[in-house]
């Protein structure tokens, strides 16, 4: 009798036991595809860049529609110096999601670095569409277009960089840049803005131009 009850005390727990082990195994999605961005992580941490883009490439192919894969392999390739494919996936990552536009400061960072100017700034110019206020933003698009010598645009960008966050900073760009189009009387002006943030290191420098503009120009009035 004791033998029987104990059979089916062991027969109870090994179902139970296997219970167990069958809910543990059965994981969301959602925490697969963290468990290898998780394994990808600790590949990137111990410098090994190849297993984590292994991982991660593994892990897009089970979940071709997980759009945290995909900034997470973009991420992975932008470590390893692979701009153009880290921009590639990271675009698959906002076309999958496309309520991700935080990730629109990416892409155009990785465009940036791959070369992609224009590409970065159209990204860039969509991204200030969702979030205007973002002064940095503004301010990647006034780098990005002055290196293009697309004074006009630099000078639209630089104007909300410092409407946002006013500093002797963009106040010498837009000197710069007002005579770099030949407009003295508007850099006069800026540099003369930024020159009064007395406490800034920029601001020296926007002292040093405004004099040196200054005397310039009384030089040709002799």
């Amino acid at each position: 009798m004791r033998s029987s009850k104990l059979v089916n005390n062991l027969i109870t727990l090994s179902s139970l036991i296997g219970i167990v082990f069958l809910l543990g195994g059965c994981s969301t999605e959602e925490e697969r595809i963290d468990a290898i961005a998780r394994k990808a992580e600790n590949a990137l941490f111990e410098n090994d860049q190849e297993k984590a883009l292994s991982i991660l490439s593994k892990g897009i192919k089970k979940h071709k529609e997980s759009s945290p894969l995909f900034e997470a392999y973009s991420d992975a390739l932008a470590e390893s110096g692979k701009w153009q494919e880290a921009a590639e996936a990271m675009g698959s990552a906002i076309e999958l999601d496309p309520l991700r536009k935080s990730l629109l400061v990416k892409l155009g960072e990785y465009q940036e670095q791959s070369g992609q100017i224009s590409s970065a700034i159209e990204t860039l110019n969509a991204y200030v569409e969702f979030d205007p206020k973002d002064f940095l933003a503004w301010k990647k698009i006034y780098q990005l277009k002055t290196s293009s010598n697309d004074y006009g645009g630099a000078i639209d960008a630089a104007l909300r960089w410092n409407r946002l966050r006013p500093s002797a900073r963009p106040g010498l760009a837009l000197g710069d840049l007002f005579l770099a189009s030949g407009n003295s009387a508007q850099a006069r002006s800026w540099y003369a803005q930024s020159a009064a943030y007395v406490d800034e290191t920029h601001a020296e420098i926007a002292l040093t131009r405004l004099i040196t503009l200054e005397t310039n120009n009384q030089q040709y009035l002799q």
